[in-house]
């Protein structure tokens, strides 16, 4: 998916579960089970990567028999050294107790760096173990970029970025929009175009790569999207650069065999002011999708998926 002029605000709970449990003994406690990730109601993410700023939820659950002596939390920053967290004392079990659950709420730093993977440990040791050792059960995530978060994010993942004119066959401004060169010079017949946008005379003289970034075409043309002038251009499409390639459709198709698929769709997202990466990513391309969408009134939200 192109994420074209977009990036969200929104926080969701992240639940990551850490199991420990008795295997029988009164003097041992052993961990079972990987802590998994899960939203409050009960989806299961694919990724345990978190932006700055998001709230992982970290569900601890233990059976302690003999009762709790000691309760710690310590995280590690990347390849750095273990830390003690003490802020969550108030969360810990009481001493001597032999069951627990709690959730601990861990938000991601400011000054994390993206790409670092932090581990927490949660480590128990109870009135029978020996001094010094302990049960350990840990959770990780990784620091991702702003916008890919594994709850949508807390930064926007959609804003807008340009605003681009594209005119249609008749029109001195360019039909063909290489979202990929937005903000990047390319000179071409003398000129240089920094927006993205090329005439049909420009995207001929394009280099090839640069013909298959073209992923949105603009013209006018009739219902069934063939090209028309006058008042028989009834519509506004935006096209799929491979769509004019078709000789049926009449509309001019300078990237020649560079002409590259896109497709559109109607999108099921009703506002770019909150949506998150997330709902971006589910934004489902395989069925119901069109080479060419006329548009329509009423401020819809178009999505396309480029080559």
């Amino acid at each position: 998916m192109k994420k074209i002029a977009m990036y969200c605000l929104q926080l969701l709970a992240i639940v990551g579960v850490a199991s420990l449990t008795s295997c029988g003994g009164s003097d041992t406690v052993t961990p079972v089970g990987t802590p998994t990730i899960k939203t409050e109601n009960g989806a299961t993410y694919t990724t345990k990567k978190f932006e700055k700023g998001e709230v992982v939820k970290v569900k601890v659950t233990a059976e302690i028999p003999g009762g709790v002596e000691i309760f710690q939390v310590w995280r590690k920053n990347g390849a750095g050294q273990n830390t003690q967290v003490n802020t969550f004392n108030a969360l810990f079990p009481a001493v001597g107790a032999t069951t627990y659950t709690k959730t601990f709420d861990i938000t991601v730093a400011a000054d994390e760096v993206v790409g670092t993977t932090i581990v927490y440990t949660f480590r128990v040791r109870n009135s029978s173990m020996t001094a010094g050792t302990f049960i350990e059960a840990t959770y990780s995530y990784e620091v991702a970029a702003q916008g890919q978060g594994g709850g949508g994010g807390v930064a926007p993942l959609l804003r807008a970025i340009i605003s681009v004119g594209l005119g249609a066959q008749t029109a001195t401004e360019g039909s063909y929009l290489a979202t990929a060169l937005s903000g990047t010079n390319v000179s071409v017949n003398g000129a240089t175009v920094t927006n993205g946008v090329f005439t049909t005379t420009q995207a001929g003289a394009l280099t090839a790569g640069q013909k298959q970034a073209i992923d949105i075409t603009f013209g006018a043309g009739n219902a069934t999207g063939i090209a028309k002038t006058g008042a028989d251009a009834t519509h506004g499409l935006i096209m799929s650069p491979a769509y004019r390639d078709q000789t049926a459709n009449q509309f001019n198709n300078p990237m020649g065999t560079d002409a590259r698929a896109t497709t559109f769709k109607t999108s099921t997202l009703t506002s770019l002011s909150a949506v998150t990466a997330t709902e971006v990513n589910n934004l489902d391309h395989s069925t119901g999708t069109a080479a060419y969408v006329a548009f329509a009134s009423g401020n819809p939200v178009y999505s396309f998926r480029n080559a």
